[in-house]
């Protein structure tokens, strides 16, 4: 039985609430049950595509963001978690429609301009990525991802000073952002300093990352056991990374679960 608009509004306070304070795994939980219930609200579903997302299922991610889309679809929010999954499977010329189409919705939105840098950096377009950081920079001069990202397009264009100084502006800001922490790594291993790129990789590998970001720090951390001479453990980095890479992969492709 659905709750009742009264219930319903509560539990959407409730999911806000635990939002604010970070914890997307529980805001899920409480999500599914109003939507178990056979609620249909617009929040509650972007909460359960956000988590998805974050899951990497992109495909029950995308399902889940179309349906909200039913029930309101002029928010660019919506049209982001869209753009989001599609460039999570590989679909960027598609996910940077549904940008352009947020965008002519909110012109200004910070999120958006930041999510069409990461697609294009995705798609290895590094110069159209960093214009986009930028921009995303001139709305919200300290916003933490920019930075990260300029950081990582610096880096993979071989400019270790600008990489390091945008990881050093990130990492002040947010000193276990991962993005930034693997594009210093990435300069450090680089520019000849692989001991302390090998342990800032390893205390980042001590917290809870997806499978990608996971991945690309066994990338970097075999990179950095490589330049020490150290073959073997290099080796395991990389099957490690592997493994991490596999287990992205194989989330993005599962199917929904049948419901019983």
């Amino acid at each position: 039985m659905a709750l009742t608009e009264q219930e319903t509004a509560r539990l959407v306070r409730e999911v806000e609430a635990v939002l604010r304070k970070g914890d997307l795994a529980t805001a899920y939980a409480a999500a599914e049950r109003g939507i178990d219930a056979g609620t249909e609200h617009p929040f509650l579903l972007k909460v359960k595509a956000l988590w998805l997302h974050n899951e990497g299922r992109y495909q029950e991610a995308l399902r889940a963001f179309h349906f909200a889309r039913t029930l309101t679809p002029d928010d660019p929010s919506i049209l982001d978690g869209i753009a989001g999954c599609l460039a999570g499977m590989g679909e960027y010329d598609a996910a940077l429609k549904m940008i352009d189409a947020a965008l002519e919705l909110a012109p200004y939105d910070v999120a958006t301009h930041y999510l069409r840098g990461w697609i294009h950096e995705a798609a290895g377009n590094l110069p159209a990525a960093r214009e986009c950081y930028g921009r995303t920079l001139s709305l919200s001069p300290q916003n933490v991802p920019a930075l990260a990202g300029l950081a990582s397009v610096a880096v993979r264009l071989n400019d270790f000073a600008a990489a390091r100084a945008r990881a050093a502006q990130a990492l002040a800001l947010d000193p276990h952002q991962p993005t930034a922490t693997i594009a210093l790594a990435m300069a450090e291993v680089a520019q000849g300093e692989a001991t302390a790129a090998e342990s800032r990789v390893r205390n980042l590998l001590e917290v809870d990352l997806p499978s990608r970001a996971r991945g690309l720090a066994w990338g970097v951390l075999a990179d950095a056991l490589d330049t020490q001479g150290r073959t073997e453990e290099a080796l395991d980095a990389r099957r490690k990374k592997g493994g991490e890479l596999r287990r992205g992969t194989a989330a993005a492709e599962k199917p929904d679960e049948p419901k019983s």
